[in-house]
């Protein structure tokens, strides 16, 4: 039955789906709450965002948002992780998954969304090997900035090599001379 305070939870949600760029749907299931606060902790650090939701207030939140029918994953515990950045927060709950990987092969990353795309396992996967943004942008500002540091390179090589020639030229007029004087 709905009340104000599930409206209001569902429009949270909702806000959520919406204005993230990244939402990943977790099973923590299994989980003691030292662990729970652990996952909450880094998701703090790294500003990801962490919830546990009611799956069926979850479901009308994606359908108020507009999201792709999420149904097949909002059973038993879910969690949503949630980030502007979605490399950040599959990367962070990949690497938890692999530090806390328990017995019963909890937590889980059931799916994911991504600008509203659902993702599958391959995507979830292909997505978490990405390599972070900035070691993107400092990649391509290196690309960027080859062809000047390769121009400067040419422009003072030739001095150099120039300077060298003459070096050498003296070192063999040098030579000669004391080959003339020792010879006389």
């Amino acid at each position: 039955m709905p009340t104000p305070k599930k409206d209001q939870t569902i429009e949270e949600i909702a806000d959520v789906f919406r204005t993230s760029s990244g939402v990943f749907l977790t099973d923590f299931s299994g989980l003691n709450v030292e662990r729970v606060t652990e996952l909450r902790k880094r998701c703090h650090e790294q500003s990801v965002g962490f919830r546990v939701v009611k799956n069926t207030l979850a479901r009308r939140a994606a359908d108020v948002a507009g999201m792709p029918d999420l149904s097949e994953w909002l059973t038993g515990s879910t969690a949503l992780a949630y980030a502007d950045e979605p490399t950040r927060a599959i990367k962070l709950l990949q690497q938890f998954v692999k530090d806390v990987r328990e017995a019963n092969g909890k937590p889980e990353i059931k799916t994911g969304i991504v600008d509203q795309v659902l993702l599958d396992g391959a995507e979830l996967k292909m997505l978490a090997d990405l390599p972070a943004p900035d070691v993107v942008k400092a990649k391509f500002l290196g690309l960027l900035n080859a062809p000047a540091q390769q121009f400067v390179g040419l422009l003072a090589a030739a001095p150099s090599s120039f300077a060298r020639v003459l070096d050498q030229r003296r070192q063999n007029l040098e030579e000669d001379g004391n080959t003339a004087e020792a010879g006389s």
